[in-house]
């Protein structure tokens, strides 16, 4: 597995620099203010996002509510709320966008081309058309990546240490967070399963109330194990969910983050 990330605080902070004009030696005329733009709904855990954000932030001197204004918008789940809530970030104005998600990424590189936009994170920006290459992104865009090669293979070879019985493995995922990683993610497990000797099945949902038939269609399919795939939309949302039902059902699960 290979990770390059471009630093998260250097490029928050140059970014913060850059849109207040510190950069060139002005002084600032007002508290910057930051738009946050994310997929997810407005009553997710803090300690996901919010909590850990704004900590960075007073590690590098700025007081949010003080020294600097934050404002959050949510999208509640609903994706096409993206381009209009990027929009609206951009009118009041805000100085900087702090964006979520390729589709919230996208949302605020459409939505303007002057303000600096953070990304956090994007699988690949390079490949996902965000910035021109990592040493030199370009545009107005900067912030977090994770290019991550062969994840889906590597996934699996540790799903198998872990449950050696494995013969049948589902992958959960959210269609409408299909993007460019996926043909490599697919064709990793794919090779993966071929050497292991086992078969994969994806599981799709599209809604929240789609993820307990999703179970019983695993149990139906006689899934030994599965893998979620990223979703801050849908799955990360309803987590406690995914993982209730994963015990109820005892089915093995592989989760894409720590949290």
């Amino acid at each position: 597995m290979k990770r390059t990330a471009i630093a998260w605080r250097a490029a928050i902070l140059a970014a913060f620099l850059w849109g207040s004009g510190i950069v060139n030696g002005q002084t600032p005329a007002k508290v910057p203010r930051v738009g946050v733009l994310s997929p997810t709904k407005s009553s997710e855990a803090a300690s996901l996002q919010r909590l850990p954000f704004e900590r960075g932030l007073r590690e590098l001197g700025w007081l949010p509510g003080q020294s600097i204004i934050i404002e959050y918008r949510y999208a509640e789940g609903d994706i096409a709320r993206l381009p209009a809530l990027a929009a609206e970030l951009v009118h009041l104005p805000v100085d900087i966008i702090v964006a979520r998600t390729p589709q919230g990424i996208r949302a605020a590189q459409a939505a303007t081309s002057t303000v600096p936009i953070v990304m956090a994170a994007s699988n690949d920006p390079v490949q996902q058309g965000f910035v021109a290459s990592l040493a030199r992104p370009g545009g107005n865009t900067t912030g977090l990546a994770i290019t991550v090669n062969d994840l889906g293979g590597k996934q699996l070879q540790f799903l198998k240490s872990a449950v050696p019985r494995l013969k049948r493995i589902g992958v959960l995922m959210n269609r409408q967070m299909m993007n460019d990683q996926d043909p490599q993610f697919f064709a990793g497990l794919s090779a993966a399963a071929n050497s292991l000797g086992v078969a994969f099945e994806t599981i799709e949902i599209s809604q929240a109330e789609d993820i307990a038939p999703a179970f019983a269609a695993m149990e139906k399919q006689r899934v030994d194990a599965f893998l979620v795939r990223g979703d801050p939309h849908i799955l990360e949302a309803n987590i406690a969910q995914v993982v209730s039902l994963a015990a109820t059902h005892r089915i093995p699960a592989m989760y894409p983050w720590r949290t």
